[in-house]
């Protein structure tokens, strides 16, 4: 079985950049396990594997799938709901702006928020274009905003807005990252560019506060807007499966390229650092509105499968740090 194993990070004020002593110890605990039947053949290929989660523990599962022979090899999205139980209860409403006869289609990102689920998605025909989708939890599309010249477009929670993140050529040919601001409903509030482009293998979170910050796999903690380094741990991150944020901490799942060992960081805002060994085994990758971690992995294909549509297995964690579980 082929595990995706991707980075949980959650995110706190942090005020110093040396480390105290850690504390005695951490552990991630898996609650539950469940396999979740794609809503496409056995024989499909998937990629771009994404969770989300509500209070109730309704999970929504958004990916990306082709057929290996015919169909040109075309590249559609798909976006699912599924209840904490792991049944399927509904393959979302697709976007009417998104053409049918388009070549490549994909998720870039999603998050939940106050009843709503949010998506950015990207589609080639001729040209590249993008847009933020503003879903109902029921599956019905509320609202298709278009997110016109934007590249690789990723959600952030900006307080009670939402931010959408990605790329703006120039004249020149240059890339240029920028930052446009949302009403929960989607009416366009503003647009910055961020003081440089941000690196391929970075990644961009926000805390509660709206504050966007930038972790990097050498290490750097990074503020953006003014920019100011918070922290750096040394060593570096190696390479980031992903990253996003909750409250008190900051965790990332990382991997060593050499050895491909893989681990959980927990940081807090006290400086103390505590790392769980999670190589070989399913590990949280994304925090649900319910308070749990949720993570997940690729299953392959099993001659007595009882489905035969392609399954992922979703994993639901607690995560513990001395006498505090999140």
């Amino acid at each position: 079985m082929r595990k995706v194993i991707l980075a949980t990070c959650v995110v706190g004020l942090l005020a110093s950049t040396a480390w105290a002593t850690p504390p005695q110890g951490c552990a991630v605990e898996m609650v539950s396990s469940h396999r979740l039947s794609l809503p496409v053949p056995g024989s499909a290929g998937i990629k771009d594997l994404a969770v989300v989660v509500d209070e109730r523990g309704t999970m929504y599962v958004s990916f990306s799938s082709w057929q290996p022979e015919g169909d040109g090899q075309r590249v559609r999205a798909f976006l699912a709901s599924y209840d904490p139980h792991g049944t399927l209860i509904r393959v979302f409403e697709r976007p009417s702006a998104v053409p049918e006869e388009a070549q490549w289609t994909r998720i870039t990102s999603s998050m939940y928020s106050e009843g709503r689920v949010y998506a950015t998605a990207q589609w080639h025909k001729g040209r590249w274009q993008s847009a933020l989708l503003i879903f109902e939890t029921s599956g019905d599309l509320r609202r298709t905003v278009m997110l016109d010249g934007l590249g690789n477009p990723r959600l952030l929670r900006l307080g009670s807005n939402i931010g959408v993140i990605g790329t703006v050529w120039t004249e020149k040919g240059e890339g240029v990252s920028v930052l446009r601001t949302f009403s929960a409903d989607g009416e366009r509030m503003s647009e910055r560019v961020l003081s440089e482009a941000l690196e391929s293998e970075a990644h961009v979170l926000s805390d509660g506060a709206g504050r966007l910050l930038l972790v990097k796999p050498g290490g750097e903690i990074e503020a953006l807007g003014p920019k100011k380094t918070w922290l750096k741990v040394s060593g570096g991150f190696e390479h980031i499966h992903a990253a996003f944020t909750g409250d008190e901490a900051i965790i990332v799942n990382r991997v060593d390229p050499k050895t491909r060992r893989t681990s959980l960081v927990l940081l807090n805002d006290r400086g103390e650092q505590c790392e769980v060994d999670t190589t070989g085994r399913l590990t949280p990758m994304v925090r649900g509105a319910d308070g749990f971690f949720y993570g997940f992995g690729q299953l392959g294909i099993r001659p007595n499968a009882r489905s035969d549509h392609r399954e992922v297995l979703v994993g639901k964690f607690r995560i513990a740090w001395r006498e505090n579980a999140r």
